[in-house]
């Protein structure tokens, strides 16, 4: 996002082309306000369209999703309903280093062809709940939870965060638990009509419970490895969102990492 910022804020002098590439990318004026919010503390979606419309441009334009409150059809879910049992799971993140939210970030983004892919992983318009502005502990599907306000940094923070804690609870011994119970069921099968398979949901999330529970000790790899791993997830979850797919931002978390 520094990155982002950066450019914005080199090329002002041409409101024009920032205009036109910011549609290109598909960057809408929320997503531009907190991009230079470090520059520009308190600037708002509708003073970034002021901004364009006095220099002769649509700002309109830019509106995108801040107008259109209606969630789209296809807007994704926040946690599949599979991983509401691991709701515990969900923080923000509070890492620094290699595991900052900013450090994975520019990882992500420089392993990208376009960054607007990353964004859209990101943009809170994709997802329910998001047409007020604020993500509430009902439509995160998390019961209990405050919600957070619907932004850009609030999502990466809270994947970033909630990835991260996922993978430090589990051990190399729990990761042996989990591949055996795999491989004994049909676990596709069965997460993909959980209805026929009570007993052995049941089971799986029993055992997935137990292994989240409390940090691995030790943990399965160190913070540097860590970070590659997520980095390179986080880069095919954007391609993923480019291709149209719909899943849940955590859709996968266990797979994709496991």
């Amino acid at each position: 996002m520094d990155q982002a910022k950066d450019w914005i804020m080199s090329h002002l002098s041409d409101p024009a082309l920032v205009f036109n590439t910011a549609r290109s990318i598909g960057l809408n004026s929320n997503m531009l306000a907190e991009i230079v919010a470090p520059v520009v503390p308190g600037v708002t979606a509708q003073q970034v369209e002021d901004f364009f419309t006095a220099q002769g441009l649509a700002g309109f334009q830019l509106r995108g999703s801040i107008v259109d409150t209606t969630p789209p059809a296809d807007s994704r879910e926040f946690l599949p309903e599979d991983m509401a049992a691991l709701s515990s799971l969900v923080t923000m993140n509070t890492h620094s280093g290699v595991l900052s939210t900013e450090s994975l970030r520019k990882a992500a983004l420089d392993n990208l062809s376009n960054d607007a892919n990353y964004y859209a992983l990101f943009n809170p318009a994709s997802y329910q709940g998001a047409a007020d502005q604020y993500f509430s502990g009902t439509e995160l599907g998390i019961a209990g939870h405050a919600g957070f306000a619907a932004t850009t940094a609030n999502l990466e923070s809270v994947y970033y965060g909630t990835v991260i804690k996922t993978i430090q609870a589990i051990d190399y011994s729990e990761i042996q638990a989990i591949n055996a119970f795999i491989t004994k069921h049909d676990i596709t099968a069965i997460e993909a009509r959980p209805d026929l398979y009570p007993q052995y949901v049941s089971e799986y999330f029993a055992l997935l419970q137990s292994v989240f529970e409390d940090p691995a000790s030790p943990p399965i790899y160190d913070d540097q490895t860590l970070a590659q791993i997520i980095v390179q997830s986080t880069v095919g979850m954007a391609g993923e969102i480019s291709n149209g797919d719909g899943s849940a931002l955590f859709d996968g978390i266990l797979s994709s990492y496991f």
